[in-house]
């Protein structure tokens, strides 16, 4: 490995609130590369048909980036249910945690104008909708 392909050092946080919706407080898992910056940020929403799953899905991913240089936010969202009509719920926390990122740019050391959002399965479709 080049010394210009070296992993860095990053921090994690875990369980970080970013929004309250409807009396559910939303959080997700940050990533977050250490030194120089501003750091390019990637949001990340889970899979499992907009009814479960886990941030957790992205901490392998989340580290590896981070310790690359690219700060990752993997959320939670609120999952449809069959006894309430949720859509586009999911959509909007999404939503609401990019202009979380955006909002700690300047704190977190994150470009605002380089965040991007990517997910598995109903997540790429929840991050697509965003």
């Amino acid at each position: 490995m080049a010394a210009a392909e070296k992993p860095g050092e990053f921090e994690t946080r875990l369980n970080v609130t970013y929004a309250t919706h409807d009396s559910v407080a939303l959080a997700g898992d940050l990533y977050l590369p250490k030194g120089q910056g501003p750091f390019p940020a990637l949001v990340a929403v889970h899979g499992g048909g907009w009814v479960q799953g886990a941030r957790g899905q992205f901490q392998h991913w989340g580290k590896y980036l981070a310790a690359r240089g690219v700060a990752l936010f993997a959320v939670s969202y609120r999952f449809a249910t069959a006894k309430q009509k949720t859509f586009p719920h999911a959509i909007q926390d999404v939503l609401a945690s990019i202009q979380f990122v955006r909002g700690h740019a300047k704190s977190w050391n994150i470009a605002p104008d380089r965040i991007g959002v990517f997910g598995h399965s109903a997540g790429g479709n929840i991050g697509a909708l965003a």
